[in-house]
């Protein structure tokens, strides 16, 4: 069976040929095609899935009915104030029934094959791999104590047992 994913108002719809749809919006249109098909599927069962549209397929349908849906209540409350508050609005919507999915043709829908790729690509590939093999080549410069001044080696020195530490000031142990 024919389906499609198609993007409607920055919203996704699982569409079927032949199924009645609720949209957001008002069409006056008696029909609509969308385009921005994300992924479809014909009877052969053969998926084609999009970076993010497929290109060449298209959704038709036909308006059905336009106008707003049902009120929608909001209700606002916060207790022990007494303030309550209800709100609400209509959308606009119209529903549609889907009459055709028209999927691209086999070489639309094909992704671009390795023999395909221009020879400026390979170059530009080749070039980048003997960069990295180049930069894998030489020895990393690392840095041990024995390098190192002596004088930029901080160490921290043990307190005293004599002086009382941060931790030991003002405490009373056991009396």
């Amino acid at each position: 069976m024919k389906f499609a994913v198609v993007e409607i108002n920055d919203k996704q719809h699982l569409l079927k040929e032949g199924h009645v749809v609720t949209i957001d919006g008002n069409h006056d249109e008696s029909k609509l095609t969308f385009d921005k098909l994300m992924i479809a599927s014909d009877e052969n069962q053969a998926v084609n899935i999009g970076q993010p549209y497929i290109t060449g397929g298209t959704v038709e349908a036909e308006v059905l009915a336009s106008g707003k849906r049902e009120k929608d209540i909001v209700f606002k409350f916060k207790r022990k104030t007494g303030y309550k508050l209800t709100k609400g609005h209509r959308q606009n919507s119209t529903t549609i029934r889907i009459t055709k999915i028209t999927l691209p043709s086999a070489s639309n829908a094909q992704p671009k094959t390795k023999a395909a790729t221009t020879k400026s690509e390979t170059e530009g590939l080749e070039e980048s791999k003997t960069q990295i093999k180049e930069n894998a080549s030489k020895p990393k410069k690392t840095e041990s104590k024995k390098d190192i001044a002596p004088s930029k080696l901080k160490t921290k020195e043990a307190p005293s047992s004599t002086e009382p530490n941060e931790l030991t000031k003002g405490e009373n142990h056991g009396s």
